[in-house]
């Protein structure tokens, strides 16, 4: 009887071990919510437009050049940006631009900034955006440009399908609509973070 007690308890603090690691793993790492959405974080380095345009020289497309050239919010220093990206392959046959707003706007996610597509692809490399399973590219449905010399139709894309680290840019249309395979990435306000309560690690 006391040696099956003793395998009981040995049993509960293993038990409870992993749960810890796991826990530790969903709370500093990527996880995927209820509606299957991704999240992770991503902190910003201080580095500006043209910091960022000399880092990724040679691996900016023109848009992209043209959107980090006209960006108008001023870089930021340590700020953590707690990413989630908007999945609807299980739900829909093609992403429109004001679908995309609604949800975001109803989960009350917030636009990213400009430098977070830096970040994010700087951070990550082709194969580990991959193995968090959100489709083949990044599409940032806000770039914040308010410049008249800079098409404010011109969205930064990342593509991870392909052979090189690279940031593209894409044009959008209000009557477009766009595959499946498209994530959509948005800043997750702590208060909404909170809110997520089933959480599964990628």
């Amino acid at each position: 009887m006391e040696g099956s007690f003793r395998c009981w308890c040995l049993n509960k603090h293993t038990k409870r071990k992993k749960m810890d690691r796991e826990e530790m793993r969903i709370k500093h790492g990527p996880f995927r919510d209820r509606r299957r959405h991704v999240h992770f974080r991503v902190v910003s380095n201080g580095f500006t437009r043209e910091q960022w345009i000399s880092h990724f020289r040679g691996r900016l497309s023109r848009g992209a050049y043209k959107i980090l050239r006209q960006a108008e919010e001023p870089p930021t220093k340590k700020v953590i940006y707690n990413i989630g990206v908007l999945a609807f392959k299980y739900r829909y046959s093609g992403i429109s631009a004001e679908m995309v707003q609604e949800v975001a706007k109803e989960k009350k996610w917030l636009h990213c900034h400009w430098e977070v597509a830096c970040l994010i692809r700087d951070a990550l490399s082709n194969e580990e955006l991959k193995d968090l399973r959100m489709g083949w590219s990044l599409m940032f449905v806000n770039n914040g440009l308010t410049d008249i010399f800079c098409d404010p139709h011109l969205l930064l894309y990342i593509d991870f399908n392909a052979n090189e680290s690279k940031i593209d840019a894409c044009k959008q249309h209000h009557d477009q609509y766009w595959c499946t395979t498209i994530g959509f990435p948005f800043v997750v306000p702590e208060k909404e973070l909170a809110k997520i309560d089933y959480r599964v690690a990628v």
